[in-house]
């Protein structure tokens, strides 16, 4: 998962955004090996998860 952030206005692309769908594109459509796909890229980073975030991920089998 990665995460991007600029600031535009809704719904508009922004030159920004387009490194990391095309290191995804690359690392898992295409099968590049030296690929970084460690992305994120906001000004939200120092989030209290706790507060947004209340339900707890169930156990998968």
């Amino acid at each position: 998962m990665g995460v991007t952030e600029e600031s535009t206005p809704h719904c508009r692309w922004h030159p920004g955004f387009t490194p990391a769908p095309e290191a995804y594109l690359d690392k898992f459509l295409l099968g590049k090996k030296d690929v970084d796909t460690d992305v994120l890229r906001s000004k939200f980073t120092n989030v209290d998860r706790a507060k947004w975030i209340l339900w707890t991920a169930p156990v998968l089998n």
